[in-house]
């Protein structure tokens, strides 16, 4: 009974933590953020002719929600979609429909999502200067900036992941009972409706909630409360699966795709610790700012990173030998960092201008700033801290908002990372969490003011996304003038291959849906490829989706060069179209795409 009333009389002395003038601010602040990460959006001039990534299928799914008010899904959407899809039939209507319009129908939710996260870092007691800090981390890095300039569902998701945890704090923060009910009742309808646009969102409603009225269970009829709130959510989850499995050409994404099998660890295995490092690398700003600390680690502190570095060197050596030190070094996910970077050949083919020493002298650094993070944490006075803020949140009430939730978050990745490949995108849930913990525990147990190395991170992080969003742009309107040029000369789109998607866009404007073996409804709509008019070894990822297409041109980025992912050498040949150049910001400053022919075609 002591320890509840004094968690009770911890969280009342926590209650609405900012004074009005610091609020006032706080907003101030939260708007210059989210305004100068829609400048950010902008410069990247997110201007193509042609889809972002899945994009291909939104778009036509809000094209004809504008058209006829009914959602119709297309063979490729395993996310539900849901409000974003009206929303972007409202810029439709409004703007007319093109690629750059439903693009920059992101903008509200981008500066939203970024306004929400700056006032969530306040309310967990993050001080005002890394308060800012810690947004543009999160809304600066290579996973968030593309998203943010595509019409994709990624940052829809997360800005219903981030209206819960706000809602959460409020009911925490919460002067009454009914006030607090009032707030996590709010908080499972808005993240209910709101995870429609990306399912795994729902984890807000389905654990964050729950936990959250776990954590004010010492409230009257809360835990009653609590109950009656997760049955509600898992009913109308439920409900809205049940409804998008059953919509003709829906993608039902099932948790365990296939039989498990003792096979699939050493896939898994090396797709989560690869997950590990990426995330290290997505959070570099934040964790580097212990790197200026590292003297003050202990003898035994040191010879552990020491220990782990050399084995780490050891591993990479082994796997330079066996020519796959490739894929375990940065950026170690695809796609995004992968493609904004020329690191490698990404998802749509990207030239290498990073040396693999680089790369590989950046992932140790990244590395080593993980390990001596862990190294701080593991030697924090916690009941002690430093520089204590007796109007933060308690540490008891953080972790039980956010923790729970990214477990969850965690453990949904690992059957993808069993059965598929995790890309560096699905990172963007965890971002946030992260950031929080490390900007509170720096500035309680080392300094309230961020060092001098981590604004460097920021901004060379900065830089990286803006430069690289701005490239693969550029990228993607050079390929639209060479899918032009070969049109103008009197071939049909349906006879080129310009990546998948230009081509799923294609295939659905042609086609009507994507030829995707898991689309159950309606029966039969899978029609398995026979064509052999392209040699299976010439064929790319996407040649089985888009059926329609029967190309007799390729449109090719630099990587059909790429040394390490080359197609076999009788596979095409120099068509009769001229290259296509283009400017990039990023080494190597120019690209340029190739119009090819099977060789077999030539003439």
């Amino acid at each position: 009974m002591n320890q509840a009333t004094s968690t009770a009389e911890a969280l009342i002395a926590t209650r609405e933590p900012l004074a009005q003038d610091e609020r006032s601010n706080s907003k101030g602040n939260a708007l210059l953020c989210a305004l100068f990460v829609a400048a950010c959006v902008l410069i990247t001039n997110p201007v193509a002719n042609m889809p972002f990534s899945d994009e291909f299928s939104y778009d036509k799914t809000a094209l004809d929600f504008a058209r006829t008010g009914h959602f119709f899904y297309n063979g490729w959407a395993t996310a539900m979609l849901g409000w974003l899809v009206p929303w972007g039939a409202l810029f439709i209507k409004i703007f007319g429909f093109s690629f750059t319009t439903m693009r920059l129908s992101m903008l509200p939710i981008d500066i939203a999502t970024v306004y929400v996260f700056h006032q969530i870092l306040r309310r967990f007691g993050i001080n005002s200067q890394n308060a800012v800090f810690g947004t543009l981390a999160l809304a600066l890095s290579p996973i968030f900036l593309p998203t943010a300039s595509s019409y994709m569902t990624d940052v829809p998701g997360l800005l219903a992941i981030l209206i819960c945890i706000y809602m959460c704090q409020r009911a925490v923060a919460a002067t009454s009972d009914r006030s607090a009910l009032l707030w996590l009742g709010s908080a499972m309808a808005v993240n209910v409706a709101g995870g429609t646009v990306r399912q795994i969102a729902w984890l807000g409603a389905l654990v964050m909630v729950p936990s959250t009225a776990w954590l004010l269970r010492e409230r009257r009829g809360m835990k009653i409360a609590g109950t009656l709130l997760f049955a509600c959510s898992l009913i109308g989850v439920l409900a809205c699966l049940h409804w998008f499995n059953n919509q003709p050409y829906s993608v039902p994404e099932h948790i365990i795709w296939a039989p498990v099998h003792f096979l699939m660890l050493p896939h898994l295995s090396a797709q989560l610790v690869k997950v590990f490092f990426c995330f290290l690398l997505v959070i570099f700003p934040v964790s580097v700012a212990w790197l200026p600390t590292a003297h003050q680690l202990s003898k035994k502190a040191w010879l552990q990173i020491a220990g782990g570095m050399a084995l780490l060197v050891s591993l990479a050596g082994l796997a330079y030998a066996e020519g796959r030190i490739d894929t375990w070094i940065m950026p170690w996910l695809m796609f995004l960092l992968a493609e904004q970077s020329s690191l490698v050949a990404g998802m749509f083919g990207t030239p290498i201008a990073m040396s693999l020493w680089i790369r590989l002298a950046i992932s140790l650094m990244v590395i080593a700033s993980g390990l001596i993070v862990a190294a701080h944490i593991a030697s924090l006075k916690k009941d002690r801290p430093i520089n204590p803020d007796r109007h933060a949140m308690p540490w008891n009430s953080l972790v039980w908002i956010l923790v729970p939730f990214s477990l969850s978050y965690f453990l949904l990745l690992a059957p993808r990372g069993a059965f598929d490949q995790i890309q560096d995108r699905y990172l963007v849930g965890l971002t946030p969490v992260a950031i929080i913990f490390l900007l509170r525990l720096y500035q309680e147990q080392v300094r309230t003011k961020l060092p001098t190395v981590s604004l460097v991170a920021l901004t060379v992080f900065a830089v990286y996304s803006i430069a690289g969003t701005h490239d693969f742009f550029a990228e993607s309107r050079a390929q639209v003038r060479a899918i032009e040029m070969v049109e103008s000369s009197g071939v049909p789109r349906i006879s080129i291959q310009g990546g998948f998607p230009s081509d799923g866009w294609v295939q659905i404007q042609h086609g009507g849906h994507i030829n995707e073996p898991r689309v159950q409804v309606p029966a039969g709509a899978y029609a398995p490829m026979t064509s052999n008019l392209i040699p299976k070894k010439c064929m790319d990822g996407f040649t089985k989706f888009a059926p329609i297409i029967i190309p007799k041109y390729f449109i090719f980025f630099p990587w059909f060069k790429n040394p390490l992912y080359p197609p076999p050498p009788w596979c095409y040949v120099q068509s009769k179209y001229p290259p296509v150049p283009y400017r990039t910001w990023l080494p190597p400053f120019h690209g340029t795409i190739y119009v090819q022919q099977l060789r077999n075609r030539a003439n």
